[in-house]
């Protein structure tokens, strides 16, 4: 329609009171049907201009927003009747004065007929005029899919830790049979065994008894819940308090660290405690790459916008990994150590799940590993990204 209108307003002097009658018909026809088929859809638009006033929105947005009477030609800015939820408010009026596309605002709205729904909102499309298109949406669902998910995700993680505990086991348990049979035979032989056999008998189950302790821990560690304390926080301070703990043990190690941070980063909602865990955790990795005789061991800790996400990545010019070492390198048990119980990349791939983010690697055999951590940066704070 819009070839249409162009031709009809450049040439409406000289159609006739048929023609111009003929057209606003049609163009009634078209706006019905588009107001039919918006009214349909499971997700609400509402187009606002630059002063905050609502030029279009469809009935289901209407039933989702928080809206206390009609707001269509009113202005959303201003007037509290309107919206209830302030925070909505001032989204709609951040992202059409800072034309910022595509940010995303979630909420939760008590319905007397629906109970608490998860909704969200987001900043479609700016117009050449300054306005804006928005989407609102109910994400209850979705919200609910995603926790069966990670829930299932859990269930199946637990699954395969147990099976390899079971597997880790095996081992010390065998070792100390071996011993109590040794030691019952040479009982059963000679009547009484020498000090120096006991010792050594004592010693070994002792052993035995500490692996299978540390075991039992590391797996009680990894099952349970991250009680995690979010606060809005800059990445840059965990990595900074992270160096000062990690520097005496580099040091010692003639490995040099290196920081390289971005300025001006949006915060994001993290435990401090348990990402500065994460972190030291990936530099004693980084460290136990170290291949022998390297003098020039060195890792770079950096952190930066990708996106919607502030990044922290790991980097080492270490012995590096195989691509099968790759794959298997978050799944439980799964070690290149002889000392390693293999949890501790799982137990940091939990923590960082608990955060909304994802972690990567990425390696090259002789040449270091990047290992990557994406952390979703919050609406409230998505106003900043530009």
């Amino acid at each position: 329609m819009s070839k249409i209108s162009e031709k009809v307003t450049r040439n409406i002097s000289k159609l006739s009171d048929d023609q111009i009658l003929s057209y606003m018909k049609n163009l009634q026809d078209e706006i019905e049907k588009r107001d039919m088929v918006l009214s349909t859809v499971k997700e609400g638009y509402f187009v606002i201009d630059t002063s905050g006033k609502v030029l279009y929105i469809n009935e289901t947005a209407k039933a989702l927003l928080p809206v206390n009477s009609d707001v269509l030609n009113r202005k959303i800015y201003y007037i509290d009747t309107l919206i209830t939820d302030k925070n909505i408010c001032n989204f709609i009026r951040k992202s059409i004065l800072h034309k910022d596309m595509k940010t995303l605002y979630e909420f939760k709205d008590k319905n007397p007929v629906f109970g608490e729904r998860d909704l969200s909102i987001c900043a479609l499309v700016y117009n050449r005029d300054g306005s804006g298109i928005f989407e609102v949406q109910d994400v209850t669902f979705i919200k609910k899919i995603r926790r069966e998910f990670s829930r299932n995700e859990s269930l199946a993680a637990m699954t395969t830790m147990a099976a390899g505990v079971a597997h880790e086991i095996k081992n010390p348990l065998a070792s100390m049979s071996i011993y109590v049979q040794l030691l019952a035979r040479k009982l059963d032989k000679n009547g009484s065994i020498t000090k120096e056999e006991a010792e050594k008998t004592i010693s070994v189950l002792n052993e035995e008894i500490e692996k299978l302790n540390k075991m039992a821990v590391d797996f009680l560690y990894a099952v349970k819940p991250v009680n995690a304390e979010f606060t809005l926080d800059n990445v840059n301070n965990c990595i900074n308090s992270t160096v000062k703990l990690a520097e005496a043990e580099l040091s010692q190690e003639k490995i040099k660290i290196v920081t390289d941070l971005a300025v001006s980063l949006p915060n994001v909602k993290i435990d401090n405690s348990l990402i500065q865990q994460c972190i030291l955790n990936l530099v004693r990795n980084s460290m136990q790459a170290k291949k022998d005789g390297q003098e020039d061991m060195e890792i770079r800790i950096r952190s930066y916008l990708d996106s919607n996400n502030v990044c922290i990545s790991v980097e080492d010019n270490g012995c590096g990994m195989t691509e099968e070492q790759m794959v298997k390198i978050f799944e439980p048990y799964y070690t290149t150590k002889a000392t390693g119980t293999g949890l501790g990349l799982t137990n940091i791939y939990k923590i960082v799940k608990e955060h909304g983010g994802e972690i990567t690697v990425n390696s090259t055999v002789n040449a270091g590993t990047v290992f990557t951590i994406s952390l979703p940066v919050p609406s409230s704070e998505r106003y900043r990204l530009g």
